[in-house]
């Protein structure tokens, strides 16, 4: 690491030391065996990430799938494991776009437990990645191997709160099939039940004009036997694509996302979004909306940087507790003159 060496400790002790180059200051990582001591962890480093603002800016923001109508606010300091704080920015929203910043890439998602997992005796290639669920024969690496088009593209819609509004508001029964697909992808051990985080899940999907529903699977940072499953955008988790069977997507269940869950939001649904997403979480996250209790003391107690960057008090502001550490997901909601 470009900014610690370690060190034995002197007088005999064999004791080990990290000390930071920078600064002199030395932190003792071993004592005599004793395992009550908490490990030291040092993050990554990469000279040109550090000092380099622009490459820094264009590295961190992949992090993030791309969408047309949503932006990482804090994009250069975010990172989807440690931050936190997720602050996005929302342009004329729909249900699609502000569940999307919600969810996509939200470190209070994200279990820090990192799993020591044995391969397994046998790793199937990239194009037998379909875990028997996605199409057979549709499996790429990157999303440029999609025929997805760049509009396409833009428009990712998140895979949980898609599936459950399709559950809740459209037809369970109907759109039963199509969660059903993640929920067994998710369950997918790879002939290890002991570890209860999912190994992979679907985290995005895109859907095409023709009707085609594409989606990415991302693994857990910890599955590190994969062949041919790259991290394309080197936030740390790998992902491949494929394609839903035709027979699940029908032309019904694409039209009521295409019209109505991509439809626009009007302001005075902010509110029961808000309100709506923080009880969908409080179980598994401990999440409050605090728009209309603490915003402003959250505001004016943020870094000048940070304050800076948002310009002002969110529009949606939800705090978390996930793993004893508390989180927050602000959202800045803007509409342009041409949409009310």
């Amino acid at each position: 690491h470009d900014d610690y060496i370690t060190a034995q400790g002197d007088g005999g002790s064999g004791e080990s030391y990290v000390i930071n180059v920078q600064s002199g200051e030395g932190t003792r990582v071993t004592w005599c065996g004793q395992t009550v001591y908490p490990d030291l962890w040092v993050a990554p480093s990469d000279t040109s990430l550090r000092y380099n603002a622009t490459y820094r800016t264009e590295l961190v923001a992949r992090q993030s799938t791309p969408h047309g109508a949503v932006a990482t606010v804090n994009a250069t300091t975010y990172n989807r494991r440690m931050s936190d704080t997720l602050i996005r920015r929302v342009t004329n929203p729909t249900l699609a776009s502000l569940d999307f910043a919600a969810y996509d890439s939200n470190v209070l998602l994200f279990d820090p437990t990192q799993y020591e997992v044995a391969p397994p005796e046998t790793v199937p290639a990239l194009n037998d990645l379909h875990f028997n669920k996605l199409a057979a024969g549709s499996i790429v690496n990157t999303i440029a191997e999609t025929p997805l088009t760049e509009a396409e593209r833009f428009k990712p819609l998140a895979w949980e709160p898609m599936t459950t509004w399709l559950e809740d508001v459209w037809d369970f029964d109907r759109a039963f099939d199509l969660s059903l697909i993640g929920l067994d992808i998710e369950e997918y051990t790879w002939g290890d039940s002991y570890v209860s985080e999912a190994y992979q899940r679907i985290t995005t999907a895109y859907l095409r004009e023709n009707g085609e529903m594409w989606v990415k699977v991302e693994f857990q940072p910890w599955v590190t036997f994969l062949n041919g499953v790259s991290d394309e955008d080197e936030d740390g988790f790998p992902e491949l694509y494929g394609r839903v069977p035709s027979s699940i997507v029908s032309e019904e269940l694409a039209h009521v996302l295409h019209h109505e869950y991509m439809a626009p939001v009007e302001r005075d649904d902010l509110d029961s979004w808000e309100e709506s997403l923080a009880e969908r979480w409080y179980a598994r996250f401990l999440t409050k909306a605090l728009r209309k209790t603490d915003t402003t003391r959250w505001f004016n107690a943020l870094p000048q940087e940070t304050r800076d960057l948002l310009g002002r008090e969110p529009d949606a502001l939800i705090s978390a507790k996930p793993h004893e550490r508390l989180i927050h997901l602000a959202i800045l909601v803007e509409y342009t003159d041409a949409v009310q």
